[in-house]
């Protein structure tokens, strides 16, 4: 179970993952005060895709980490990240089966 102790990034995240969980297979994006920006999807065939990128360089290995850490939900199976560098945007993506959250709040 992830940690309930609520952060700016844990915050974020999951208004981001209510937000995705309402628009399935629809991009739901979001840009962090540092310049980090998180993208999550929520497919129909039951697999989110998050993407951790930055304008300009890569995230870096800890910002990565922390994103996973404050993930609202438990992924099932572990995460392996793939790292794309491209002209407007560098990021780091990975998938994992889809685990549904409820909205607390």
């Amino acid at each position: 179970m992830p940690n309930q102790t609520p952060t700016p990034l844990k915050d974020s995240l999951r208004a981001l993952f209510l937000m995705a969980q309402s628009q399935i297979d629809k991009p739901t994006k979001t840009k962090l005060p540092n310049g980090l920006r998180l993208e999550v999807t929520i497919q129909s065939n039951d697999w989110t895709f998050l993407i951790v990128s930055r304008v300009g360089g890569f995230p870096t290995e800890q910002e990565y980490a922390d994103v996973v850490a404050a993930l609202p939900v438990t992924p099932p199976l572990m995460i392996t990240p793939v790292a794309e560098e491209g002209k407007d945007k560098s990021y780091i993506a990975t998938m994992f089966p889809t685990s549904p959250m409820k909205d607390e709040g």
